[in-house]
């Protein structure tokens, strides 16, 4: 991996560290011990989740702020029935500690000001990525500043953003309900860029292929048909897979379950 150096606060408006932001308020995802090549910062809006971070168990309730290194394996155990939803930021960064010191765990900071205004900076940032948009670090790096974790990044020739706009609007294709096949077609009207090329960006700016990351969305997108009680062939057809057998593939790759027993599962918690 190639060496870190600190974050000047002084120029941090020009630093591509932001990955994505999303909202999200599942109550399934996560389960499997994964880990990323990127550091994941989350904060729950009500409620908790109950999480194994490294060898560590811990519990992110509102008010608090969980910093994750990249690197750093975790799993999400269980959430609290008063649980309504998490924002989560990817960085392509890590942490160090006031003492220099680079972060190698979770790091879970309880602060009602700095959580009241992460939620709202990532509120802000959340709705300007949706429209393709990119602002400032400033607040979020005081609130870093304020919760004893300071970012540093790895080389600028490693260094990952999506400010190029080929894997950027990929992606919001994608969110939008494109399949990657019609992804690449949308851009080669527009630049004679190769798929493999396309590919090439998208993997290094979100650390995933492209039809690796449809697939997953297209899981989200059934596991929010199932839960509405649709049958499962046809979640197959309105989430975009080819059939029901590729469905329960894809989706068992994804949450450790299939269609049927995520159903099951739901049902039973209602």
């Amino acid at each position: 991996r190639a060496p870190l150096r600190d974050t000047p606060q002084r120029s941090a408006n020009k630093i591509p560290m932001f990955l994505d932001s999303r909202f999200t308020a599942e109550r399934v995802g996560c389960e499997r011990l994964h880990s990323h090549d990127y550091s994941v910062v989350a904060a729950v809006v009500g409620g908790a989740i109950d999480m194994r971070i490294g060898e560590e168990f811990v519990s992110l309730k509102k008010d608090a702020i969980g910093f994750i290194p990249l690197g750093v394996t975790h799993q999400t155990l269980a959430v609290s029935h008063e649980f309504s939803g998490v924002y989560v930021l990817s960085l392509s960064c890590s942490f160090r500690l006031p003492s220099g010191n680079k972060l190698t765990k979770g790091h879970i900071v309880e602060d009602q000001k700095s959580h009241k205004q992460f939620i709202e900076w990532i509120r802000c940032e959340h709705n300007l990525a949706r429209r393709g948009e990119i602002s400032g670090v400033d607040t979020a790096l005081q609130v870093f500043a304020r919760c004893g974790v300071h970012p540093i990044l790895l080389s600028n020739d490693t260094v990952k953003a999506p400010s190029h706009w080929v894997p950027l609007r990929i992606k919001t294709l994608i969110d939008n309900g494109a399949d990657f096949h019609s992804c690449f077609q949308h851009i080669s009207e527009q630049i004679p860029f190769s798929k493999e090329h396309c590919n090439r960006m998208f993997k290094k700016y979100y650390g995933t292929t492209i039809q690796a990351y449809s697939l997953n969305i297209r899981a989200d997108r059934a596991r929010s048909l199932l839960k509405k009680g649709m049958p499962i062939s046809d979640v197959a057809v309105e989430a975009g897979f080819y059939d029901q057998s590729q469905l329960c593939k894809v989706f068992r790759s994804v949450f450790q379950l299939t269609p049927a027993e995520y159903q099951r599962q739901t049902r039973s918690k209602s």
